[in-house]
């Protein structure tokens, strides 16, 4: 296993913690936004553990095998992967909107899962256009010197 999934499994759960000793010490489980925020971050964590995290060291284990050079057309090929795409991309959002719920605090549980929504929405389309964008030119001729 690589230190950052170490990394991932020691920060994750402390973020979470922090964020309920906060809550229960200032408001409790009465206010949306929080609510809201707390259940998000726990789905960001799994999904980049169930998602994101096999993909990434599939990717890791082949770039680490490779002399310095042409990147190969397989690697490629998983680098270009749609569902790691989007769910990077995704993921992004949702944190932004997490941040948004943090700092402008809405009262609403339809304002706050809405923005949440929106930003899921926001990043999924990002993903599907950069990606069509991204991987339309030749990413075989891409050279890369590993350092090891």
């Amino acid at each position: 296993m690589h230190a950052t999934y170490y990394v991932h499994l020691v920060t994750s759960p402390l973020i979470v913690l922090t964020g309920l000793v906060m809550m229960f010490l200032r408001e409790g489980f009465t206010t949306a936004w929080i609510d809201i925020a707390l259940v998000t971050m726990v789905c960001l964590s799994a999904s980049g553990l169930w998602v994101s995290r096999k993909r990434l060291s599939a990717i890791e284990t082949a770039a680490r095998q490779l002399p310095d050079g042409p990147l190969p057309a397989p690697l490629a090929r998983q680098l270009g992967d749609p569902v790691l795409f989007t769910t990077v991309h995704t993921q992004f959002c949702v944190g932004l909107g997490i941040l948004y719920l943090m700092v402008l605090r809405p009262e609403s549980w339809t304002t706050s899962v809405g923005a949440i929504v929106v930003a899921a929405v926001v990043g999924m389309g990002v993903a599907q256009v950069t990606q069509r964008t991204a991987f339309r030119r030749d990413v075989t001729r891409v050279s890369f010197d590993v350092a090891r």
